[in-house]
């Protein structure tokens, strides 16, 4: 062995016990040897050739996620923060108070309605002010809106 691969083998040892979460090729990029090279002088060393991973972080509040005995990385640390993150805030079209919805629901309606896809409301009282603002009878009109429906404002006959 020359001078030059025992000071390696000294850098792979040093950077492996000073940052256990590395990975091979990382550790092998550091100092210029492969991957394969770092696992034998790691198994030479007696020192583990996985990356070592302290804790999984919460994707919604960044909570260390307890450790469960599952073969999935866990995302979330609770079903709070789950349905927390996969949900949105949008302004309700006719009084523009914001209203949370799951995201799920609003790309399906985006995708699947053609031109009330941007069409969102905080309550149905709001939908209906909308609508009869928009598409209501106007003032002075007093056709009806469909035949053999008799409205208050008709003269029974």
């Amino acid at each position: 062995m020359t001078v030059t691969a025992v000071v390696r083998e000294k850098v792979v040892i040093a950077l492996r016990k000073s940052n256990p979460c590395a990975t091979l090729e990382e550790i092998g990029g550091d100092v210029g040897v492969t991957r394969e090279r770092v696992r034998q002088i790691l198994n030479k060393a007696n020192l583990p050739t996985k990356k070592y991973i302290t804790t999984y972080l919460c994707n919604h509040c960044g909570d260390p996620i307890p450790r469960r005995r599952t073969y999935q990385n866990p995302k979330f640390c609770s079903t709070k923060c789950y349905s927390a993150y996969s949900r949105i805030q949008i302004a309700c079209t006719f009084c523009g108070t914001l209203k949370e919805y799951r995201a799920k629901e609003v790309t399906w309606k985006i995708e699947n309605r053609g031109r009330s896809s941007s069409l969102f409301f905080c309550s149905k009282q709001c939908q209906g002010k909308w609508f009869g603002k928009n598409y209501g009878r106007q003032l002075g009109d007093h056709t009806p809106r469909s035949k053999g429906r008799k409205y208050n404002d008709e003269e029974e006959e």
